[in-house]
């Protein structure tokens, strides 16, 4: 269980994570993380996909979902921009959110991925078990047919 989250955002790859120096900030200024998580997840849906979108009117501010995003970007501290490293730090994640969140974009957009975000902080993000390769390969028993039949 992790409570990052890895995403696709603006021009690259960012890593989003709310450590609690980026939850003291956020709480000072827009009250708890823990209603800013209801008031998304009652504004939130998620589709046959996976994908999270913002579906509901009584959700947070905008300034609040810009703010969860920009630190989250600083708490992430980095991330992938055409096969490079990119290391953040407040400016580069103000100067993100200025081009690629609202009003630049949909709002929708940002309110979903600001979801990702805080639910990962709040209730955690199950991280995807690798298979082993023989996990992966059907086993010989699987893979045919069985060769009995009823009278045997």
């Amino acid at each position: 269980m992790t409570t990052e989250v890895i995403a696709e955002f603006a021009d690259g790859e960012y890593r989003f994570f709310m450590p609690m120096p980026q939850v003291v900030t956020f709480e000072r200024d827009h009250g708890s993380i823990l209603d800013f998580w209801g008031k998304l997840s009652e504004s939130t849906g998620i589709d046959d996909n996976g994908a999270f979108h913002f579906v509901g009117t009584s959700g947070p501010s905008t300034g609040a979902i810009r703010d969860l995003i920009r630190l989250a970007l600083i708490g992430g501290d980095h991330g992938m921009k055409e096969g490079s490293p990119v290391d953040m730090d407040p400016i580069v994640a103000k100067h993100l959110v200025d081009d690629y969140v609202f009003p630049a974009r949909p709002l929708n957009a940002a309110a979903a991925l600001a979801f990702r975000i805080v639910d990962a902080a709040v209730r955690g993000v199950q991280l995807k078990k690798k298979m082993t390769p023989e996990e992966a390969s059907p086993s010989p028993s699987a893979a045919e047919p069985s060769s009995q039949t009823a009278d045997s």
